[in-house]
């Protein structure tokens, strides 16, 4: 009698968990296949296109640079990353997911390898309509290899020697040569400074300079900007209070990653100054302007 007991509970339980299984693969079939979305980060910065409203995106690309300036009509990337596969992917992937199809400048601030790396990579899948270079005596393997692909893009190549400003819609880009860039022993203090402005609003972005040129840029450049993206990455030099008294920032911006993070001494100094900062070590900045207001984020 308990064999025939124990047996029956035992067939119930078998048929209550076949149904349960049955049930549970009815359920599966019903649910949407996954789909596939840009890195998260990128889905928050989406691009205002309108008139009158600029919006800059600030890639996090770790201890390199690139940056998207979009306009109503226009789009101009500052620096294209590193040279390997992560950094162009990002580019490349917000780009399309923003339908982006050309660019209508692609500036370099200078020609080593963490801005000009992935030039080729986005050259081959967007239009570029012209690439705006500084002017000095590159040389070897690596440079050859950027004019080759610039040629290849079709796009029209500028190598400034003395300032240059481009209107874009309703903003100025200002570039800002090396005074005689066989003074500097390094590539970094050849970098293009680049200012722009868009209505009551300017941005200061000072590639990857050191101290020498950092001297001739704030004899040359003096008025304040609300946005300072500060020289290499933020470093730290020993005129940097004075740096940022002169162009009094509301946001200093740092391109930095967490293998290769700014100094806690600098984000002491502007955390004192009542200077708002943003980090790529921690995520993308976007910066939306209409003229008038700023309005800052990080996702």
């Amino acid at each position: 009698m308990k064999y025939r007991i124990r047996t029956m509970l035992l067939s119930v339980l078998i048929f209550v968990l076949t149904c349960t299984a049955s049930a549970c693969a009815q359920n599966t079939t019903d649910v949407p296949p996954a789909v596939t979305t840009p890195y998260v980060n990128e889905l928050f910065c989406e691009l205002s296109r309108k008139e009158g409203i600029v919006d800059i995106i600030m890639f996090r690309v770790g201890k390199s640079d690139a940056m998207l300036i979009a306009t109503e009509n226009c789009n101009i990337l500052i620096d294209t990353g590193e040279k390997n596969d992560q950094d162009a992917d990002k580019i490349l992937e917000y780009l399309k997911f923003q339908n982006i199809t050309r660019l209508d400048a692609v500036i370099v601030s200078n020609l080593l390898t963490d801005n000009i790396g992935g030039f080729e990579r986005i050259s081959a899948e967007i239009e570029i309509g012209a690439v705006i270079e500084p002017f000095y005596n590159a040389t070897g393997h690596r440079y050859t290899k950027f004019l080759r692909d610039v040629t290849k893009s079709g796009a029209e190549l500028h190598s400034l020697s003395e300032v240059t400003s481009f209107t874009f819609d309703d903003i100025t880009l200002t570039c800002h040569p090396a005074d005689n860039p066989i003074v500097y022993d390094t590539e970094e203090d050849m970098s293009l400074v680049i200012s722009m402005t868009h209505g009551d609003n300017s941005m200061l972005l000072c590639g990857n300079i050191h101290e020498e040129r950092i001297t001739e840029v704030t004899e040359t450049i003096t008025e304040p900007y609300d946005i300072v993206k500060l020289p290499d990455h933020g470093y730290w030099f020993d005129g940097i209070s004075a740096f940022l008294d002169l162009y009094q920032p509301r946001y200093a911006l740092i391109s930095d990653s967490t293998m290769n993070e700014v100094s806690y001494d600098m984000l002491s100094l502007l955390a004192e100054k009542n200077i708002t900062y943003y980090r790529t070590a921690d995520a993308y900045v976007c910066i939306t302007s209409d003229g008038s207001a700023l309005h800052a984020a990080q996702y």
